[in-house]
């Protein structure tokens, strides 16, 4: 790795004034570019790492992230804020190892123009009204769905807003996705699987809005509304 790109959470002041100690300490053996980064450092919490991800996904396949923690979520960061000149010599002597994570591709009205990535998860939700959605695993109807909406998560997202809908946490060494319900309605007349399902990585799920199409995609911490997409 030859060139940096430092993001943080310009909000933060404490986030401020280590990504301006990162800076100078990365700058005596790497070259600073931000358009096209080997290495990208997030200083900030979890919130900062998303939008960091989302911010290179381009890159996505050439570019390493890594996390120093100086928010209150901490999940993605691999080292705390006391830890930074540690952070600083063990990319410099390469003194590290290096996960992969899963992350799920979302293609809206099944083309590929429309296209996203996610580290945590997708929400296909709407608040105001029951949703119905026909959901497809593999092109095989599974069910009709009413609700508020249905969650997609990774195995590192399964801690996240799949945790708080009552999914399971999947080990990330566990190369799969999980699809959640979001207020499902169960009673005598609908009824769909209630619990959370895990399946593999190589699934497809495909989400269909029966009748209107009024909801919101939620990408990670980015959210669109359907009709706009």
């Amino acid at each position: 790795m030859h060139k940096f790109m430092i993001c943080f959470n310009e909000q933060n002041n404490k986030s401020r004034e280590y990504a301006g100690l990162l800076m100078e300490a990365f700058a005596s053996f790497m070259q600073y570019d931000p358009a096209h980064p080997d290495l990208v450092i997030s200083v900030g919490g979890d919130r900062t790492m998303l939008d960091t991800i989302q911010a290179y996904v381009g890159q996505i396949e050439t570019t390493y992230f890594v996390g120093l923690h100086t928010g209150n979520l901490g999940f993605y960061s691999d080292y705390k804020e006391d830890e930074w000149e540690r952070l600083v010599e063990d990319v410099k002597y390469h003194h590290y190892e290096i996960a992969r994570r899963n992350l799920l591709e979302v293609c809206v009205n099944g083309t590929s123009s429309q296209k996203y990535l996610a580290l945590n998860e997708i929400r296909l939700e709407q608040n105001r009204h029951t949703l119905v959605l026909d959901v497809l695993i593999n092109g095989e109807h599974l069910e009709r769905f009413r609700g508020n909406g249905l969650c997609v998560s990774t195995p590192a997202g399964s801690t996240a807003y799949n945790r708080a809908l009552g999914g399971s946490i999947v080990s990330c060494s566990i190369r799969s996705l999980q699809l959640a319900e979001i207020a499902g309605i169960h009673h005598n007349a609908y009824r769909s699987l209630e619990n959370s399902l895990v399946l593999d990585d190589q699934t497809t799920i495909t989400l269909i809005p029966v009748g209107q199409n009024q909801a919101v995609l939620g990408v990670d911490r980015l959210s669109f509304e359907m009709q706009h997409l």
